[in-house]
């Protein structure tokens, strides 16, 4: 369910590791948020264009699948998004150690 959220987390790991090594604490929490953040916008822009390409050949009238489909991944990517951040970071305060590499 979050692969998106630790595969994003590759785009920054030499700034996480550098905080955790020096125990910057607030650094690293605003990198963890910022690559969570990212995972969750990469992986709604994917759901939102494969849900675009599977919906429009059902659709007829006057129904937008651009907003229904926002709408409908917006209202449970963003609660989603908050419980795999504290995850994450809990994860990452707890197991510091086995997160640096020499």
């Amino acid at each position: 369910m979050y692969y998106t959220h630790i595969n994003s987390a590759t785009f920054c790991s030499k700034s996480i590791q550098t905080a955790i090594s020096k125990g910057k604490n607030g650094r690293l929490i605003f990198f963890i948020f910022v690559e969570t953040l990212l995972g969750s916008l990469l992986r709604l822009i994917v759901r939102i264009i494969s849900a675009i390409i599977y919906f429009s050949a059902s659709v007829t009238g006057h129904h937008s699948v651009l907003a229904y489909v926002t709408i409908y991944n917006v209202s449970y990517m963003v609660p989603s998004f908050i419980p795999a951040t504290l995850i994450i970071m809990a994860m990452f305060s707890t197991f510091k150690r086995l997160l640096v590499t020499n």
